[in-house]
């Protein structure tokens, strides 16, 4: 290389002028420097930069640390929303729940109601029916008694006859009033 440079200059193909011998003079003292100051330059740099790249893997881990924190709050607000249509779902079956008892509560209550109507009515058309028998048994003794001939035939059969109404009668009272027939008589 050096052979190569003298023919250069030799030759003067390559000029040397002035300056050259300034560069040279740089070109020396950097190559000392360098040799001295710079294992101390470059650690110090290093140091810098592993610093500065210390700061920003601080800063990317950080970020990943938020995100996945992030990640498992959504994960845990998805199963609340999850929650929330399961509790929508209850709500709405406890409703329809609700409305079923309530229907079924008033038709309990109609069913009552018509029920108490006709038991009225039953007892009405019973008491009216008890009150009609009474009165033909009364008729039936005192104007059909008073009307047939007195003779003893006659008196006993009349005897017979009204024994057997009132006992019909009292049967039928007895029926009227809830319980059950005893005689073999049916009206």
């Amino acid at each position: 290389m050096f052979g190569i440079a003298a023919f250069l200059v030799s030759k003067e193909l390559y000029v040397l002028e002035h300056n050259f011998f300034n560069g040279v003079s740089i070109a020396a003292t950097s190559a000392v420097g360098m040799k001295t100051i710079g294992p101390h330059i470059a650690a110090h740099a290093d140091k810098r930069i592993e610093l500065i790249e210390k700061q920003y893997k601080d800063i990317h881990k950080e970020a990943i640390r938020q995100y996945e924190e992030a990640i498992i709050l959504e994960k845990h607000e998805q199963w609340r929303a999850e929650g929330q249509l399961l509790l929508l779902d209850a709500k709405r079956k406890s409703v329809a729940i609700q409305l079923e008892a309530e229907y079924r509560e008033r038709v309990m209550d109609a069913y009552n109601k018509v029920k108490q109507h006709l038991d009225w009515e039953l007892e009405q058309e019973r008491v009216i029916r008890a009150l009609a028998h009474k009165h033909m048994v009364q008729w039936v003794r005192s104007e059909v008694g008073h009307t047939i001939v007195s003779s003893a035939f006659e008196k006993r059969f009349i005897k017979q006859c009204i024994e057997e109404l009132t006992s019909i009668a009292q049967t039928k009272e007895t029926f009227l009033q809830g319980g059950s027939e005893s005689s073999n008589y049916k009206l």
